[in-house]
């Protein structure tokens, strides 16, 4: 229901001139979506800036919902995160949502983060064989994109190149364990095999080896990653028996986590932009590089522009 839902909405943006009944249908679902939801950062919530990469435009937010193609896409984007918020194991709709991440939102890497959790999802022969294409397009689009925006695509690249390593990294400690658990089994005989022991012995620290040397590639990319941090941290503790190093990655994993409470991050923020300070807020993400997202009233006072002139234009104004 949810996927005929969306692709319902998909089907009705990308109709251009779309007929009465489409439009009413339209307008059915987009409201009986704003009088149901109870998300803030919904949207039709708030009237935070909706940046449209195919048209490298903002949304006015001063058009009926239901005629705004940019708050359309986004809203589309969000019933694809509440949809899966329920269906989480559902790898058809990771699936669905990659593809719309890169077709309409031009989100690469959030698109292959998607792919990637979906095969973890039991996914069926034919949805392997979609996950398996979809990839293909995707990277793709990167080589040919890479010559053009290498400093992005590089950087996407090795977040990639990351992924790739922290699952080959696990399947190392897997492997680490398993023989483990093998060695153990056996010593508990009565009259164990010592050429048993002696090639299990052989393949733990090969495993070991290999799990270390995928770790310090991962750690050449980013040492700061919570879920390695704490994928290795316990491997440390459970498996090899060092401590203290152990608990200083967890603590480290820890440290990254760590969520300011909401009255903390509203505090913070008053006294960011408060008007004594001037202060910009500039996007970094890969959409909407460059851009202002928000300011405060010490910029007039500094360089003569008011808030209204320089939100939703580039840094370089």
């Amino acid at each position: 229901d949810a996927l005929i839902q969306i692709h319902t909405i998909q089907k009705l943006i990308k109709g251009g001139s779309i007929s009465h009944v489409d439009e009413v249908t339209l307008i059915g679902i987009v409201n009986l979506h704003v009088l149901e939801c109870q998300n803030v950062d919904c949207p039709c919530k708030n009237d935070a800036e909706l940046y449209d990469a195919n048209s490298d435009k903002f949304s006015e937010r001063n058009l009926p919902f239901h005629k705004d193609g940019i708050f359309l896409n986004h809203f589309n984007k969000r019933l694809y995160e509440d949809a899966l918020n329920k269906f989480i194991n559902s790898p058809s709709l990771h699936i669905a949502f990659s593809f719309y991440l890169f077709e309409t939102m031009k989100n690469v890497h959030a698109s292959l983060v998607e792919l990637n959790i979906s095969e973890k999802k039991k996914p069926s022969l034919q949805q392997q064989f979609t996950i398996f294409r979809n990839k293909h397009i995707i990277e793709n689009h990167i080589r040919v994109e890479s010559t053009q925006s290498k400093d992005i695509y590089s950087q996407l690249t090795n977040v990639i190149e990351f992924e790739r390593l922290l699952s080959e990294c696990q399947k190392a400690i897997e492997k680490v364990c398993n023989f483990q658990i093998e060695f153990w089994s056996q010593l508990a005989n009565i009259l164990p095999d010592l050429n048993i022991l002696n090639e299990l012995g052989k393949k733990i620290y090969l495993s070991s080896q290999e799990a270390e040397n995928f770790w310090n590639k991962l750690c050449k990319i980013n040492p700061n990653y919570s879920k390695a941090l704490t994928l290795y941290g316990y491997y440390l503790i459970e498996i090899k028996n060092h401590n203290q190093l152990g608990y200083e990655l967890l603590e480290k994993a820890k440290a990254n986590t760590y969520k300011k409470s909401l009255d903390e991050l509203i505090k913070s923020a008053d006294i960011l932009f408060a008007d004594d300070t001037a202060v910009l807020h500039v996007s970094g993400n890969k959409e909407t590089a460059g851009r202002i997202l928000k300011t405060n009233q010490g910029l007039t006072k500094i360089f003569g522009y008011n808030k209204s002139e320089v939100i939703g234009h580039s840094v370089n104004i």
